[in-house]
Formats: structure tokens, C-alpha cells, sequence
């Protein structure tokens, strides 16, 4: 997450249930991050030394589940939760590298190709001429429009 921070503004990181930790609240807040985690249900609002998981307890008590992600936008997690799912269906739920290092490269490497993989299909009828969008449909090329 700090080599990530350090090469672009995180303003907000949405994550489920799974994320809701006084460690991972303390983290995100130290760092000036904006923590939109679904905290579980049954939470109740007592700091235990993390006052930014008791705001978000508070508040997601305040509104109703629907209009809690509304506010925060934590529905966008679904265009996120798409692409990982891509991946793992195009390169599957696993890593080949043994050490941590290399495994962090396989994984740049399977993201890069996979967005040289989604520019070229969506690339693919607008730079096109006629005979190539031919091409393209009869291969069952998926065309997408922007």
C-alpha cells in the first residue's frame, strides 16, 4: 500500500467485511486515507484504539446499507471485483514464482497484458478500417463501443 501511495494520490480504499480491522482502520487513517470498509453487523461504536473505526461504525449505523454506499460510492467495488475475476479466469487463481519479489512481477505482467488485451479489443474496430471489422466478427472478436 505505501509503494502504491507513493506513485499515485490514494484519497479512499473500499474493501468488504473481510478488511474490518482496528489495524487495517489505524493503517488507512495514519496514512490519510479515507477507509470505506463495511464494518460486521453487530459492531458496536467503542473506539478499542481505532476512533476512525468507530466513526465508520457510527455512521453505517446512521443509514441504511444502500444509502451508506451510495455516500461513499462503495458499490464501484464491482468494476474492481470484475477485473480480478477476468484475470484469474484468463491466467488462473495462481502464481508460478517462488519468491515474494518475483511473485509481485508476475502478477505486474499479468496486468499489463491483460490491459494490452482489453486495448486491443476495444482498439481493435475504431482504428480498424472495414475489412478488419470483417475479420474481428467472424473470429467472434467481442466489439465494444465507447
Amino acid at each position: 500500500m505505501g509503494d502504491a501511495e507513493g506513485r499515485v494520490g490514494v484519497g479512499r480504499v473500499l474493501a468488504d467485511g473481510a478488511y474490518d480491522s482496528r489495524a487495517n482502520f489505524n493503517f488507512l487513517a495514519g496514512e490519510g486515507i479515507k477507509p470505506v470498509i463495511r464494518v460486521r453487523s453487530g459492531s458496536v461504536p467503542r473506539s478499542g484504539g481505532s476512533q476512525a473505526r468507530k466513526q465508520a461504525v457510527i455512521e453505517q449505523r446512521k443509514y441504511r446499507p444502500r444509502a451508506w454506499s451510495g455516500i461513499h460510492g462503495f458499490g464501484s467495488r464491482w468494476r474492481v471485483e470484475g477485473v480480478f475475476s477476468a484475470i484469474k479466469r484468463i491466467f488462473g487463481e495462481y502464481v508460478t514464482a517462488g519468491k515474494f519479489a518475483n511473485m509481485v512481477k508476475e502478477m505486474i505482467m499479468k496486468a499489463f497484458i491483460y490491459n494490452i488485451f482489453i486495448a486491443q479489443i476495444r482498439g481493435l474496430p475504431r482504428e480498424a478500417g472495414r475489412g478488419r471489422d470483417r475479420w474481428a466478427a467472424r473470429r467472434g472478436v467481442v466489439q465494444h463501443s465507447t
